[in-house]
């Protein structure tokens, strides 16, 4: 649970940079920028965290599953 509400938090902080950033244009901040652009790395990296939790809870079902279905067999 604390993956998707973190991605979350990332992306509205990067979305609310990008939005000041266009509203300030043409002054550039590279600072605001470069926090904008970490949160959006951040942000990814829990989506890829995310999926890889996802593929790891079913392949661990799948496993239970048929250890089960194994040991009931016998």
């Amino acid at each position: 649970i604390a993956v998707p509400i973190f991605r979350g938090i990332m992306d509205v902080i990067e979305n609310t940079l990008l939005i000041y950033t266009l509203n300030i244009y043409p002054i550039v901040n590279p600072a605001i920028i470069n926090v904008a652009h970490a949160s959006t790395q951040l942000k990814l990296g829990c989506i890829k965290l995310w999926a890889l939790l996802v593929i790891i809870g079913l392949f661990t079902r799948v496993i239970i599953k048929y250890t089960d279905s194994k040991s009931t067999k016998k």
